[in-house]
């Protein structure tokens, strides 16, 4: 499945973007797995090597003047706003960008390639039959700007 970030953006009422565009999220992989994560040990995570922490812009402006949301699982809290509200808010992006009018959900066939421009999408895998023989190539293309 994939939902775009720069059409949700868009969608939003004019106030809510230009509030959206003086914040910043921050991101971390272990934001991402804590689904998994929340049932280990102790002990478990500290033996974890989880990634770094970035923080970037809610609101990405590409130098062509698109603008689309960075949100995703591993957006775990707003800067300078209360945990839980700042939680909240992506979460209330991520469900806002990912209804049908944003979003695309592929179904396979044989010989499909799918592409897609991950500096305003959200992707995700819908559970499959692991026996399906279905296999992933991954290739990423150097882009020519970066969030910042």
């Amino acid at each position: 499945e994939f939902a775009s970030t720069a059409a949700a953006f868009a969608g939003l009422p004019p106030e809510e973007r230009e509030e959206l565009e003086s914040l910043r999220a921050v991101h971390s992989v272990t934001r991402s797995l804590s689904p998994l994560i929340d049932g280990l040990t102790e002990e478990e995570k500290s033996k974890l090597v989880v990634g770094s922490v970035n923080t970037h812009p809610i609101v990405w402006k590409h130098k062509s003047g698109k603008k689309s949301m960075v949100i995703g699982s591993h957006a775990d809290h707003v800067v300078g706003q209360p945990l839980a509200h700042g939680r909240a808010l992506l979460m209330r992006l991520i469900e806002w960008s990912a209804q049908p009018d944003y979003s695309y959900r592929h179904y396979w066939q044989v010989g499909d390639f799918v592409i897609w421009d991950n500096t305003s999408a959200m992707h995700r895998v819908v559970p499959y039959d692991a026996n399906s023989g279905r296999t992933m190539h991954r290739t990423s293309l150097a882009g020519y700007e970066s969030v910042s």
